[in-house]
């Protein structure tokens, strides 16, 4: 079993070696339903001000691919090209439209797999903390979906 998604492994040794006063727990799911909520939460954790303003929406160092693949040495020559000419506001422009979100969302067939694989550990989880994680056993669930 791959390590990445063993939550509740993870909770388990954090527990055993930290006091509850020293962890905080968040979850995705609160934060894409709740993002300025769940942002203040850590930062009264972190005893850090709540009161100041918080970037909201904005995706800062998002994964991005090429529009169109093609050989990296082509698309470095030609950014370099582009970045000639250009202003850098165009250049910067350009680029941001050359490239796209990959599809992160995984098949149907990936989820199940998943879901199979980890099933102890969601209902191990759900138990440590007390939180219904039922929708992590739902094949066709989308985090899409918890956005108010």
């Amino acid at each position: 079993m791959g390590w990445g998604g063993r939550y509740a492994t993870h909770l388990r040794q954090y527990r055993e070696a930290f006091p509850g006063s020293q962890l905080h727990l968040e979850w995705y799911d609160d934060y894409a339903a709740h993002e300025r909520h769940t942002l203040q939460q850590c930062l009264a954790f972190l005893d850090l001000r709540t009161d100041i303003p918080l970037p909201q929406g904005a995706r800062l160092n998002e994964t991005r691919e090429p529009r169109w693949p093609s050989p990296r040495p082509l698309r470095r020559a030609g950014a370099r090209a582009l970045r000639s000419v250009l202003s850098p506001d165009r250049y910067a422009r350009i680029r941001a439209w050359a490239l796209r979100r990959p599809r992160l969302t995984p098949t149907l067939d990936e989820r199940a797999s998943a879901i199979a694989l980890y099933r102890g550990e969601i209902a191990e989880l759900a138990d440590m903390t007390g939180r219904d994680l039922s929708h992590w056993t739902d094949a066709g669930f989308t985090y899409g979906e918890l956005r108010t």
